[in-house]
């Protein structure tokens, strides 16, 4: 199959730093972009889109997406590594599809990934979602760029989730999931736990003011694209930011303080002898 590549994705990828053998991890809203590729359906969208990444960073480069599947969680049944679709978009359900592509082994939070590097970001991680040796703290040892393809607002990215859990604030806890896993006909029978924010103390997360903090201070960079924006930050400059915030803030993150009441977890006083 011919390549498809849009030269204004291209030279936009281009503008925000992207090249030749870079390890990428792309957040994507590809309806938000607007007509710039002219493609008849989805799919081909998506066809354009992997195409034209791939241009940019060649055959020596690595794409990553989130294959999240929190509906899982939510609403319940069975998660099957191959089969199971995600909640992240459609260019990261065309990736996750693609025959060549590697996927992480998670029941919510996992990646799927194209390239050579795609087995070292994605094999034999931790059965947690966040933190040591899962995925994302594999893309910072690979100096991963993370771009946000398609949001007019949001520009943070799933380090912030791993900035948290790598510093294990008190609005979050450990939670083992029910959830059955499979692994093609193998049912995988090691338990699987996600770090994840108490839901009865009014945590909501406000990265809008970071994200500004990264785009004035220059270390992210914006391009206009379409109807939206594409943004590109060094996986490693965003985490390194987001835990000098959190150091000095463990609420930096968040809309307001946490609502924790005394003598509950996480404020459950002194333990006694």
């Amino acid at each position: 199959m011919t390549n498809q590549v849009n030269k204004e994705l291209y030279e936009a990828l281009l503008n925000i730093g992207l090249s030749s053998g870079d390890t990428v991890y792309v957040h994507s809203q590809l309806f938000s972009l607007g007509p710039i590729c002219n493609a008849q359906n989805a799919d081909e969208l998506c066809r354009i889109v992997l195409d034209t990444f791939t241009s940019v960073i060649g055959p020596e480069g690595t794409l990553v997406v989130p294959t999240f599947t929190t509906t899982v969680a939510r609403c319940g049944g069975s998660f099957h590594l191959n089969k199971t679709p995600c909640d992240t978009g459609i260019f990261a359900e065309f990736v996750r599809k693609n025959q060549k592509s590697t996927r992480s082994l998670h029941p919510i939070n996992s990646v799927a990934a194209l390239g050579p590097f795609a087995s070292q970001i994605c094999d034999d991680v931790a059965s947690t979602n966040y933190g040591f040796e899962t995925p994302f703290h594999r893309m910072l040892s690979a100096d991963a760029k993370a771009v946000n393809l398609g949001f007019n607002h949001r520009f943070s990215n799933s380090w912030h989730h791993h900035a948290e859990t790598t510093l294990n604030l008190p609005y979050l806890y450990n939670k083992l999931l029910d959830i059955e896993v499979w692994q093609g006909q193998k049912r995988i029978d090691r338990p699987f736990y996600a770090s994840l924010r108490y839901l009865d103390f009014d945590i909501h997360n406000d990265l809008a003011p970071f994200d500004q903090h990264l785009l004035q201070n220059g270390k992210m960079i914006k391009h206009k694209i379409g109807r939206s924006y594409v943004t590109c930050i060094s996986a490693r400059t965003y985490f390194n930011a987001a835990i000098g915030k959190l150091k000095q803030n463990p609420w930096a993150f968040l809309k307001s303080t946490p609502k924790f009441r005394s003598g509950e977890i996480p404020w459950d006083g002194v333990t006694g002898k």
